[in-house]
């Protein structure tokens, strides 16, 4: 077993000492000494007077205590998960709370069971925090515990997802890997926790199982079966709720679908408000530095239908940022000017087919090519400048060449065609479908293209619609964006991060 500093200690918080103490204790019955550390989970306690001093926590009365009780009869966790077996994988975690000692700290109360329970856990009067004679406090133990997600036998059989919806449920635990067992319960396969048992069944027939350990291999950051199909049964979160009374239910339950309520049936409004100033809002955490780290789409959307459905606007933005992002490569890496033209004749392509559609629903139906959509957008009034059309003559042409033949091009006029098509798009987006590229190009390609006057400009008077919403509203505030200078850091509210609507910067705390 690793090394570490047994013992309580003062929490310091940037430097300064806190009321709590924190610590690990290497007490109690041997750890676990080759766990599968796919499966281990954090089971915390709360700490009962009794077993506290004005100094410090008697870990090894109360971890001893904690054992004998699941050892012999079982425990029911403050969050309601039931705890029947022990295998500790490291110390005991202490966080010692003196300011509160002698503050009693509310606890659950009692919850039922009986015989659906005693038949499904498997033990006859487990241990609950409201039959204890001592007043509970703030201060915790906790330990990562061995004991499987699942019991022996126990398989997959399903995702919970909000299909009808269209909601991920996502665990307290932050992940959206909440499964329905051959158990006929819901269990997270991120933090093991068991959300519900149910006392009817959703599912009376499984399409397909997997067994648990392979779980992290179907569906984890470094699994590497991804590519396989599977033919899991999606179980919708109101199947689930139909079959309440369950036989048991946790507080993971109660936070995960409280939240699936407030994503799925409130509205865009409602839900700003509900997390604001919440960790829920992702502003916060990218105006302290945090950065987004992809991971695999959630479960459900691996393993459902048609999960992946993009629509002419959706690939004309994905090909824009891919374009802007080759076009300014290409400056000091002249081959990526092959993707930046190929990208960027995608992208008028398809801009120019969602115009046609917007105006005239069957003006695509025999699948017309990029001259024939121009001649019927003119048709309807909608007619690019010479300058415009001449550019995307000569971008057509060139990713003819680069796509069924070869070609050669100077490295200067191909830079100037693919600026002057940026150019382009971003006129027409504004004026003909009342979106702006902005939006889908990343912050720091954006900020390199504002050096273009024509689409700085209109980057300006875009923002400046938007602001005017905010320019009277009490709680927003608009400032100076310390990378653009413009007026145009809006922060909506006290408790909302900012960011800039012209360049799309966002200051983290240092700026």
């Amino acid at each position: 077993m690793a090394e570490y500093i047994t013992g309580s200690r003062l929490a310091e918080a940037e430097g300064i000492d806190a009321l709590q103490r924190g610590g690990r204790s290497d007490t109690g019955s041997p750890v676990e000494p080759h766990p599968d550390r796919q499966a281990t989970r954090t089971v915390g306690f709360l700490v009962p007077r009794r077993w506290l001093t004005a100094e410090t926590i008697d870990v090894d009365g109360m971890g001893a205590e904690i054992e004998e009780i699941v050892r012999t009869k079982g425990l029911i966790a403050y969050d309601g998960q039931v705890i029947t077996s022990l295998r500790r994988v490291g110390p005991w975690e202490e966080w010692f709370e003196p300011s509160s000692i002698d503050t009693p700290r509310e606890i659950p109360e009692r919850l039922h069971w009986g015989d659906e329970q005693r038949a499904f856990f498997g033990v006859e009067q487990p241990y609950q925090m409201a039959d204890d004679e001592s007043p509970f406090t703030d201060s915790w133990i906790s330990a990562e515990n061995a004991d499987p997600y699942l019991t022996p036998g126990e398989l997959i059989a399903g995702v919970i997802h909000g299909a009808r919806e269209r909601c991920y449920f996502t665990c307290s635990c932050h992940y959206a890997d909440v499964v329905y067992t051959t158990r006929h319960r819901l269990v997270c396969m991120s933090c093991g926790a068991t959300h519900v048992v149910l006392r009817e069944p959703v599912l009376t027939t499984f399409r397909q199982t997997i067994a648990p350990e392979e779980w992290d291999e179907l569906f984890g950051s470094e699994g590497s079966r991804h590519h396989e199909p599977l033919d899991l049964a999606i179980v919708d979160v109101q199947d689930i709720e139909s079959a309440a009374p369950f036989v048991w239910s946790t507080d993971q339950w109660g936070e995960a679908h409280h939240l699936y309520v407030l994503c799925a049936r409130s509205t865009p409004e409602e839900f700003q408000r509900a997390v604001r100033g919440t960790e829920l809002d992702a502003s916060l955490f990218l105006e302290d530095g945090w950065e987004l780290v992809p991971e695999p789409p959630a479960p459900a959307f691996q393993v459902m239908d048609n999960s992946v459905d993009v629509g002419m606007m959706d690939s004309a933005g994905h090909a824009l940022a891919a374009d802007a992002s080759a076009y300014l490569a290409a400056y000091v890496q002249p081959q990526r000017l092959i993707d930046a033209v190929k990208e960027l004749f995608q992208s008028i392509e398809l801009l120019l087919k969602v115009r046609l559609e917007a105006s005239n629903p069957m003006g695509l139906r025999d699948q017309p090519n990029n001259p024939t959509v121009l001649t019927r957008l003119e048709a309807i009034g909608i007619v690019l400048s010479p300058d415009e059309a001449s550019t995307v003559v000569q971008l057509r042409k060139l990713r003819n060449s680069l796509q069924h033949s070869s070609a050669r091009f100077n490295h200067r006029a191909v830079l100037g065609l693919c600026r002057s098509a940026l150019i382009a798009i971003d006129r027409f987006v504004v004026d003909e479908l009342n979106t702006w590229a902005g939006d889908v190009i990343p912050s720091d390609d954006w900020h390199k293209l504002l050096t273009i006057e024509e689409i700085r400009t209109r980057g300006i008077k875009v923002a400046d619609t938007r602001l005017a919403r905010y320019r009277h509203d009490p709680d927003a505030s608009i400032t100076a964006c310390p990378r653009c200078t413009h007026e145009a850091m809006l922060r909506p509210h006290p408790d909302k991060g900012a960011s800039c609507l012209v360049c799309g910067h966002v200051p983290v705390v240092k700026d």
